[in-house]
């Protein structure tokens, strides 16, 4: 059986790289990006099952971002997770699944990649 895949969308390459470890304990496969380009060619390229994205770039207002990746008819599960609050920003969430604040523990997000994409 194929892993499933996910991409993990975050500047702060320290958290990201610590849920893409997280995510590959848990048997799935998981790619990170940093900037939107990364993660536009990661998408294009890798086909992820779900995408995981903090709404801090740099780059590119996060929310452009989840709107290309709800371009087209096979766009996957997208959750947006952030340390900040939306502020009701109604635009994250129109695109994504769920929205979860990110604590010091990553289980919340991945309680809600298992719902959305159980890798077993």
């Amino acid at each position: 059986m194929m892993k499933k895949k996910i991409l993990v969308v975050s500047q702060e390459n320290y958290i990201g790289e610590l849920l893409r470890a997280e995510l590959m304990e848990e048997g799935y496969e998981a790619s990170l990006a940093d900037s939107s380009e990364k993660a536009f060619s990661k998408y294009r390229q890798d086909f992820p099952d779900i995408v995981l994205i903090d709404t801090v770039l740099s780059d590119i207002d996060s929310a452009d971002v989840l709107r290309c990746f709800r371009e087209g008819n096979a766009s996957p599960p997208v959750v947006i997770w952030s340390a900040y609050d939306t502020g009701g920003d109604e635009n994250l969430w129109w695109v994504s699944e769920a929205y979860i604040m990110n604590t010091a523990s990553f289980f919340k997000i991945k309680k809600k990649i298992k719902e959305l994409c159980p890798c077993r």
